[in-house]
């Protein structure tokens, strides 16, 4: 005798088929199933570097070959607010650049003020990628307590042709840029 697959026994075949996926796939899905939870704090070191400066723009005004031009600036890893101090809390290592359009023969000197340590900048000197700038590289800002570095930038006249240029614009630029490093 030959068993006929009929509708009723085609459905049953079928609800027992989805039964035995529903058990195996039901303990497997469950056993790699987690959920985990939280939250977590976390906080940051404050970076404070401020430069105190004058105008330069106003001091420039007055520089002839015979009369060169100081500015004096500082630079600080501290910073006063409301009758209290915020310490910069990382190792910053700075770079002082001038940049001019070129348009005047300027000379520029940087030299440290009341103190020859070795976290001062050392030399400043025209890059040589770039003839209208000069760099001076290796300024070190401590963890933890204030300092402050003070620099004389000295401008003066380089060449004898004072009458030609009377007439010339020019834009000179300081830039000091920090980055944080690691603590020595």
């Amino acid at each position: 005798m030959k068993k006929h697959l009929t509708k009723a026994r085609i459905f049953s075949y079928g609800c027992y088929f989805l039964l035995a996926c529903t058990l195996v796939l039901g303990a497997t899905y469950a056993r790699f199933n987690t959920e985990i939870t939280g939250s977590a704090g976390g906080k940051t070191a404050e970076v404070l570097m401020d430069v105190a400066s004058k105008e330069i723009t106003d001091q420039l005004k007055g520089i002839t070959p015979k009369n060169p031009v100081i500015i004096e600036f500082s630079v600080v890893n501290f910073k006063q607010e409301e009758g209290s101090q915020k310490i910069s809390e990382v190792a910053q290592e700075y770079t002082v650049t001038v940049k001019t359009m070129g348009n005047l023969p300027l000379n520029f000197t940087l030299n440290a003020v009341g103190s020859t340590s070795a976290d001062y900048i050392k030399t400043f000197q025209v890059s040589p990628s770039d003839p209208t700038q000069w760099m001076g590289i290796g300024g070190r800002l401590p963890i933890g307590y204030a300092v402050t570095h003070t620099y004389q930038l000295s401008v003066s006249w380089n060449g004898v042709d004072y009458e030609k240029y009377l007439d010339e614009i020019d834009r000179v630029l300081l830039i000091i840029e920090a980055k944080q490093v690691q603590p020595q």
